[in-house]
């Protein structure tokens, strides 16, 4: 139950069920559980319009469906996809004995169809409709996975050189992007037309009409163009491989701007673990902004995870508590005492500590201080993180030289500090030099020369433990670094003190991002177990961005009733429940109206599957009353 202090409707949310490994998998049943990869990403999704799920074993895709309404996962797959390899001598990175495990596993859409991708440890990326997966499972008669792996039509079927990690896709664009471990970005252009066309001689502008039939899927070659005519590029009648150069560590993730707002494809967003963070204009293969956390805003930061945040989809706040999350807000950087200071950085840590049914302690862990009441429990919480990053230099058998967070002032409400809040005072941040590479570091990347202009999207980026949502990004030559935003930090929203013999250190990252745009909502996954549920804001008083936690889950409860498994996370899905499947007459993105946009009335389930095969099952919803508009049309998830 929500604290009386949060004055705002708190996202809806249920618990559906929750399977054991024995629940799955059974002693003396005939299905044995897969092995897993570990050290992965995201290796679990749900498709938006068939009620199908999938999850990625090594060098297989298994497929599912879930129960309705419990949403439970049976342990015998429904299908199993072998994944196809362009060459089966390549070595892996992680695990030289499987090259071919699957590192990242998404869905979305590409043109008109769904599709699903993987990137794999040996550099393949493979990609299927899910229509084809679809038919091939109605095609199952023998019902007999184990026994049949399936091979199934791709639309993809590349390497990219080295292991690959991040992916992206476009949809109008008909883009998907690639990143591995060779520092680089491969973006795989597929045609848009045929050579009997008339559209080819022409190039796609905003609003022009997508062909009816996907071109790209038909052809098997993929050439580099002879020149980067961005005209050429975009009208192709020939699939065209683009590579983009710069980043000088691995990059984990990378994501496009997947809205109206950009219907050629031209930004995409790459993090890198060297707290490196560029967006890119792909058709000129330059960087149009670098919003990297220096080391002289006080944050050096890992890139993890990344997202573009359309900042139509953010849901509108009347004070600063329901923007933040928390009723004082740390103001770092700017010129003035008010919120919005073009460069600023804001901090809303303490909104970690007002979330209902959670803990920071885990109940493994025994709480033990000598001084009383909160400020006990402060002074234990502090002391665990110091002892925590203390355990993660052994593991990384590297120094971690300590930086700490600089002066700051505060911004509140007129009205008192959250009751019971341990503090409103974020935690020092700490840099592991030797992992991450020195902060503020200059590159020799070619930086678009265009004037001073704001990006049609905001970046949503996550690190080891901490978040940065950075909006009204502008860039421009005469900017210092290039590139000027707001940044709003939330630092270790998803640490919890935890007997040190249960901790995944090499887990410890907030590598997992998904979105839902027509609830407001981001979800962020801690490999290590835990997700916080976001809801993206902006202040109706100055048009400030930001987000405030919802719900940290598993639930308190669900870890006093020992539920939640001392096993890291293997992926996280999200998607609508069955009856809810795409609205009916529009797609989010299309209405520039927030709240038209934000507030639909559809629910969605969202999945946790853990390596030891236990799965977590949610609903989330955002009420009638709270969504400003009417009842959509539903049609069938199938």
């Amino acid at each position: 139950m929500a604290p009386p202090d949060r004055d705002w409707k708190a996202l809806g949310i249920s618990a559906c069920s929750h399977q054991s490994p024995a629940d799955r998998y059974p002693h003396k049943g005939d299905v044995r559980a897969p092995g897993v990869a570990w050290y992965r990403n995201n290796l679990t999704a749900l498709s938006q319009c068939r009620n199908l799920f999938f999850a990625a074993y090594y060098d297989q895709i298994y497929v599912y469906k879930p129960e309705f309404p419990s949403q439970k996962i049976s342990g015998k797959a429904e299908l199993i996809i072998d994944l196809p390899t362009t060459n089966p001598n390549r070595i892996g990175y992680i695990h030289p004995g499987k090259p071919h495990s699957v590192n990242q596993l998404v869905i979305s859409d590409l043109g008109h169809e769904e599709v699903i991708a993987v990137t794999c440890d040996d550099g393949d990326v493979v990609a299927y409709t899910t229509r084809s997966i679809h038919d091939a499972l109605e095609r199952n008669t023998l019902n007999e996975p184990s026994l049949q792996p399936t091979r199934i039509r791709t639309i993809l079927l590349r390497n990219v050189g080295e292991s690959a990690w991040g992916i992206a896709i476009h949809k109008a664009a008909r883009l998907i992007a690639v990143s591995s471990n060779k520092h680089n970005i491969t973006v795989f252009a597929f045609a848009l037309c045929r050579e009997s066309s008339p559209d080819a001689l022409h190039e796609v502008n905003e609003g022009d009409v997508l062909p009816e039939v996907d071109i790209g899927f038909e052809l098997d070659e993929w050439v580099r163009p002879f020149k980067y005519s961005e005209t050429l590029l975009r009208r192709s009648t020939r699939n065209f491989v683009i590579v983009l150069e710069g980043h000088a560590y691995n990059i984990p993730n990378i994501a496009f701007c997947n809205t109206d707002a950009d219907p050629t494809g031209r930004y995409l967003v790459s993090t890198d673990i060297g707290g490196v963070t560029f967006v890119w204009d792909i058709w000129q293969r330059s960087v149009l902004a670098d919003i990297s956390a220096y080391e002289r805003r006080g944050f050096n930061h890992a890139g993890w995870g990344v997202a573009c945040l359309d900042p139509r989809s953010c849901r509108l706040s009347s004070s600063i508590l329901e923007t933040f999350g928390c009723r004082a807000v740390s103001y770092r950087y700017g010129t003035d005492d008010t919120l919005g200071t073009p460069g600023a950085v804001y901090d809303n840590t303490a909104s970690r500590n007002a979330v209902p049914d959670s803990s920071m302690f885990h109940p493994t862990f025994q709480v033990t201080s000598n001084v009383p009441g909160p400020a006990g429990v402060a002074a234990v919480f502090a002391q665990s993180l110091e002892s925590d990053d203390d355990n993660t230099d052994e593991d990384d058998e590297s120094g971690e030289p300590e930086i700490m967070a600089p002066n700051t002032t505060t911004i509140q409400d007129e009205s008192p500090v959250l009751a019971g809040m341990i503090s409103t005072q974020p935690t020092p941040a700490r840099v592991d030099e030797a992992l991450f590479g020195l902060p503020g570091r200059k590159t020799s990347i070619p930086l678009n020369k265009n004037q001073i202009s704001t990006l049609p999207f905001h970046v949503f980026q996550t690190g080891k433990s901490d978040i940065r949502l950075m909006s009204d990004i502008k860039h421009g030559p005469i900017i210092e670094h290039g590139t000027s935003c707001n940044t709003l930090v939330c630092q270790q929203v998803l640490h919890q003190k935890i007997s040190s013999h249960l901790r995944h250190p090499a887990m410890e990252r907030l590598n997992m991002v998904l979105q839902i745009p027509e609830l407001g909502i981001m979800a962020v996954a801690y490999q290590a177990g835990r997700v916080a549920l976001l809801t993206m804001t902006k202040r109706e008083k100055n048009g400030q961005f930001g987000f405030r936690p919802e719900w940290l889950l598993p639930f308190r409860a669900q870890e006093l009733a020992r539920i939640r498994p001392m096993a890291a996370l293997l992926g996280m899905a999200i998607g609508p429940v069955q009856g809810c499947g795409r609205l009916s007459g529009s797609a989010a993105g299309e209405s520039r109206d927030p709240k038209v946009l934000v507030n639909g009335t559809r629910r969605f389930r969202l999945i946790l599957t853990y390596y030891d095969h236990t799965i977590l099952t949610y609903e989330i919803w955002r009420s009638i009353a709270d969504s400003g508009s009417g009842i959509q049309d539903r049609i069938l998830v199938l």
